[in-house]
């Protein structure tokens, strides 16, 4: 603040307002006494110019914090007004309501919690493990032969290879297209020659035949077995089972793992098949691994392939899931059965319905139907191991366990010789949590 001569105070804010600078003039009449003065207040604008254009209402800014059309109604002068803007504050609030409603009712009726906790277990029990011979041809052929011999006298080779190949391919198992060259659906000595050999024996018998009485054994696969440091038998632990387009493997019976990691993995050793009709060098080139929960039916996922002189090492992971009872992402099975034999029971009944008859090996899941002939699945062979299985959707159970396998394969490190014509497989839980 300064004094000019004539008595007038000069009072500069430096502050901006609307970008101008206000300048205060305030001229003081009596300063003896405090009662009688006066202020003049005058604004000087240096954009003067351009004030007019800027200045603007800021009553708009209030918008934000109204009800914008209780204000209508309420300054509505028409009645017609007040007819509009109440027609509509009843609709909105309506709205409103309803979708209220409706979001709340969705989240009684789809409640969802989310925990995830770990705990440590004693002990885990196993996935199931299954072995199979990646071609389903390691049979004793000499049987079979003889049993062709007795029936049809002295057969040629020819013929009869021509018939073991009819039923290895009739018999709805994977990898036996190589085999369609040496049958002639057309050909009728081929279906007398079939005919003759049967006999009185239903298709049933002849399957039977080939792969329950001449089927490779438990001791002809697995060749050593152990629990950590401690060796077991294996087929004390192993029994057969039938695994859809794959053929006859040993599946391991339900085993716990009581200790951490190596201490408690598996170890196997299997042995190399014969593989006459499926393999080129005339051995079974890999075998094929099935990770499955224990109760549950074996499927084509998850599978895993081992190959001659490799080191194969498989660690598992549990997690229990259980999901609210009524959601539309699972279902209720009995516990223990899951995705897995919804797939494998949509896969056949699709089958059944293309055919019009049941595969030998999954008989019991389509009583009343008869066994297809194998005539009939050579015919369609490529059909039926091609079948689309995108369209067979089947939902998790909503209580389950899910194993999460993780597999690290390498060359094999040895200087045995007897180390490289067998497969190997070590397998364990890394911890026994879940």
């Amino acid at each position: 603040m300064s004094t000019s001569s004539n008595g007038i105070y000069h009072i500069s804010n430096g502050d901006t307002y609307r970008r101008s600078k206000l300048v205060f003039f305030m001229n003081i009449y009596s300063v003896d006494s405090f009662s009688q003065y006066s202020i003049r207040p005058t604004f000087q604008r240096s954009d003067a110019k351009n004030y007019q254009a800027d200045e603007k209402c800021a009553c708009h800014v209030r918008w934000a914090y109204e009800l914008h059309g209780l204000t209508q109604f309420l300054k509505s002068t028409t009645v017609l007004g007040r007819i509009f803007w109440g027609t509509l504050l009843v609709v909105c609030i309506c709205g409103a309501f309803l979708n209220f409603y409706a979001v709340f009712s969705e989240y009684l009726k789809r409640q969802t919690a989310t925990l995830f906790t770990i705990k440590q277990e004693r002990q885990l029990l196993f996935p199931s493990i299954t072995f199979c011979p990646k071609n389903v041809d390691a049979l004793n052929f000499r049987n079979i032969r003889e049993d062709i011999s007795s029936s049809l006298g002295n057969v040629s080779r020819a013929l009869s290879d021509r018939l073991i190949a009819l039923i290895l391919t009739g018999s709805g198992f994977k990898d036996m297209d190589g085999n369609l060259n040496n049958i002639q659906h057309t050909d009728k000595s081929l279906h007398d020659a079939y005919n003759i050999w049967r006999g009185n024996r239903s298709d049933t018998m002849i399957y039977e035949l080939f792969y329950d009485k001449n089927g490779y054994d438990c001791e002809q696969l697995l060749q050593t077995c152990y629990y950590g440091s401690q060796k077991f038998n294996c087929c004390d632990k192993f029994y057969p089972v039938y695994v859809m387009l794959r053929g006859r493997c040993f599946k391991m019976a339900p085993k716990y793992q009581a200790d951490e990691d190596e201490e408690g993995k598996l170890s196997f050793t299997i042995h190399s098949m014969d593989s006459p009709f499926g393999g080129k060098a005339g051995k079974q080139p890999q075998v094929v691994v099935y990770i499955s929960n224990p109760k549950d039916e074996i499927a084509l996922y998850d599978r895993y392939y081992l190959g001659l002189n490799e080191w194969n090492r498989m660690r598992f992971r549990l997690r229990e899931t259980r999901m609210l009872p009524g959601r539309e992402g699972c279902v209720q099975r009995e516990n223990g059965v899951g995705r897995a034999t919804c797939f494998v029971e949509k896969w056949h009944r699709k089958v059944v319905q293309r055919f019009n008859c049941s595969l030998f090996y999954m008989q019991s899941k389509a009583p009343g139907y008869p066994v297809c002939d194998p005539f009939t699945i050579a015919e369609n062979y490529d059909v039926l191991v091609n079948f689309s299985v995108q369209a067979l959707a089947c939902l998790p159970s909503c209580n389950r366990y899910d194993h999460t396998v993780e597999v690290f394969s390498s060359e094999l490190a040895t200087t045995r010789e007897s180390d490289y014509k067998v497969f190997h497989l070590e397998a364990s839980y890394t911890d026994l949590q879940v």
